[in-house]
This record gives C-alpha cells, sequence and structure tokens, in this order.
C-alpha cells in the first residue's frame, strides 16, 4: 500500500493515527511527549488528531534536517516554503528534506497546540542514534532514527520528565 500523502490513498492522515491507537491500547498513562520524525507533517496532524479524539494529550516534538525542511526552518513561526534550490539531501536525511511540506502549516498549528517544539538533527547525529538502535539489534535508517536523535539532543539540554513514546521508521 502507498502510505506517502500524494499517493492513491486519500485517507492517509487517518491510517497514520492508527499506531496511536495501537499505543493507547497497550500503554498505561498518556506519555509526556511523543518525538516523530517529521518531512511532510502528516504523521503529526493524525498524532495530534487521535491523542485529542482518545483524551490522550502530550506535547508532540517533531524532529527534522536542519535548512532542509519548511516545517524545521519554519518553527516557531508562520510556515514559509524553502527556496528549491537551498534543500541538501544526503543519504542519511532522506526523506526528512522536502522545499515544501504538504501539511506543514497544519503540522506546525498541530505541534504548537499540543505545547511540544520543533527539533532539527544533522546527519552525524541521525547516525548516532541509528547506531545505538543498532546496539539494540534495531534495524532503522538514519532518518527513520530521527525522533530518536532529537530525544537524545533535547536530553543533553537538561532533564526530561515523564515518560517519552519515540516513533521510528524503516527508513
Amino acid at each position: 500500500m502507498d502510505g506517502n500523502v500524494d499517493g492513491p490513498y486519500k485517507d492517509v492522515i487517518q491510517g497514520h493515527g492508527h499506531v496511536i491507537d495501537s499505543l493507547y491500547a497497550e500503554s498505561g498513562p498518556a506519555p509526556a511527549s511523543w518525538w516523530i520524525p517529521v518531512g511532510n507533517g502528516t504523521t503529526i496532524i493524525a498524532a495530534h488528531r487521535r491523542l485529542r479524539a482518545l483524551g490522550w494529550p502530550a506535547a508532540l516534538h517533531g524532529v527534522g534536517s536542519p535548512g532542509n525542511n519548511p516545517i524545521v526552518t519554519s518553527w516557531p513561526g508562520p510556515y514559509r516554503m524553502l527556496p528549491r534550490d537551498v534543500v541538501v539531501t544526503t543519504e542519511h536525511n532522506e526523506p526528512l528534506v522536502n522545499w515544501h511540506a504538504l501539511h506543514g502549516p497544519d503540522a506546525l498549528a498541530a505541534i504548537d497546540d499540543s505545547g511540544g517544539a520543533v527539533h532539527a538533527v544533522a546527519d552525524d547525529e541521525l547516525l548516532a542514534a541509528q547506531a545505538l538502535l543498532a546496539r539494540h539489534d534495531m534495524t532503522v535508517g538514519a532518518a527513520g532514527s530521527a525522533a530518536l536523535a532529537g530525544l537524545m539532543a533535547y536530553v543533553r539540554t537538561g532533564p526530561v520528565r515523564g515518560n517519552q513514546i519515540v516513533l521510528l521508521s524503516g527508513r
């Protein structure tokens, strides 16, 4: 199935919300925060909608590539697309990069409404998170490790309170 936001299935946002439903069914109290890779903003919007519908509030933290994603570069202000020629795709940051995030404005609003924030992580941080996961027998691409890389960077700035849920993807 094509789960891309510009693919043939129009209910992709609803489909991305199923991960929230699954974790809700298996977990206890709401976590303090969710850490989610951000590309087009689709998963952030889905998480926000489902968390609100379930009455399971938590801060949403979007994590993406610095200078290469308009959600990341726009935070905390209004959404601004990037010039196409400034986006640099590497073997590690793709699919976190784009000059225009299809759901960028709504993703920024969802993050703000949740009390979360947007974080930028460089390729070396993606690789460090990927290596940590590999030491625990988890095969995740560098970009799929973005949310963990964001949490790891955030922890270096001070204490983190409450449970944190980190969403990983295969690529």
